[in-house]
């Protein structure tokens, strides 16, 4: 196996584990995606830089795209399942002092 063909076979896997987060932040699996972002990381990290050549480039640009996009894809649920912890929270503070002014009553 050539080094770009490596390089594409971790960058396939960086794709994969992200397409599972995504899943995960689909289910709201919030726990579950941290440590698969670490081993992304590492990935990551031994990939680039990528490609020696054009061609390699070349090669390997759709997958990048893919890996670009389904991130993004990623960013966006999580930012949701933020929002939506958010509001619950700030549902749960006003409860809590509903109750208390209740109690003190």
């Amino acid at each position: 196996m050539s080094h770009s063909d490596n390089k594409l076979k971790m960058l396939q896997q960086t794709h994969q584990l992200t397409q599972t987060m995504l899943n995960l932040a689909k289910q709201e699996k919030w726990e579950a995606i941290e440590p698969l972002n670490q081993q992304r990381q590492v990935l990551l990290q031994a990939i680039f830089p990528i490609a020696d050549s054009l061609d390699e480039m070349e090669t390997i640009s759709s997958v990048l795209r893919s890996l670009i996009d389904t991130n993004q894809e990623l960013i966006a649920h999580c930012q949701e399942g933020k929002q939506s912890l958010q509001l619950q929270m700030r549902q749960a503070k006003f409860t809590q002092k509903a109750v208390t002014a209740y109690h003190s009553n």
